[in-house]
């Protein structure tokens, strides 16, 4: 799978060189949840890792042996991020503040499609959470989100959070 062309804009709007630090560190929502919710040998890809990918390297550190941070090339550091994170798929795709900070629908589709991708076809769940207050699409409500993502095929389940800032498992139907 090759990755999604983005505009130059879209990708300094998603490079974590151009956001806030946003909520990092241990008691982050969706990187918690899955801590607690998956086993440790799953494959799983943090997807929007970050430069530093902290929550790929705690997860490691906590013992999840099999963890894989991708984030674009602006924001990749060799031997941390797997370029080609994408070209695989995995038990469980983690996409913690990634859905929120989308600056368009087309450019939200388009990364809907990539975490879709790196789901293992015939068990892959993703794990996202979305803000009640999104950075860019003011108007993209938790419940037009869902109906986006189901659109796709897919089934949306609220494991954590509230119906205003979710926490979704989203897993083929």
């Amino acid at each position: 799978m090759t990755g999604i062309k983005k505009s130059t804009r879209e990708r300094a709007v998603k490079s974590g060189k151009n956001r806030g630090k946003g909520i990092i560190g241990p008691n982050a929502v969706t990187p918690r949840y899955v801590r607690e919710h998956t086993p440790k040998t799953k494959s799983i890809l943090d997807f929007g890792a970050g430069e530093d990918a902290y929550h790929t390297l705690f997860m490691r550190n906590m013992g999840f042996t099999r963890v894989t941070a991708y984030d674009f090339p602006e924001n990749r550091i060799k031997g941390l991020h797997d370029p080609n994170a994408l070209d695989y798929t995995y038990d469980v795709v983690m996409a913690s503040n990634v859905l929120n900070v989308q600056e368009t629908v087309k450019m939200l589709k388009a990364t809907l499609e990539q975490l879709f991708g790196a789901m293992d076809p015939a068990s892959g769940i993703l794990y996202a959470n979305y803000t009640g207050n999104p950075r860019y699409i003011k108007a993209l409500t938790p419940g037009k989100l869902k109906k986006i993502i189901e659109s796709y095929g897919y089934h949306v389940q609220r494991v954590g959070g509230d119906s205003g800032s979710p926490i979704w498992a989203i897993y083929f139907k």
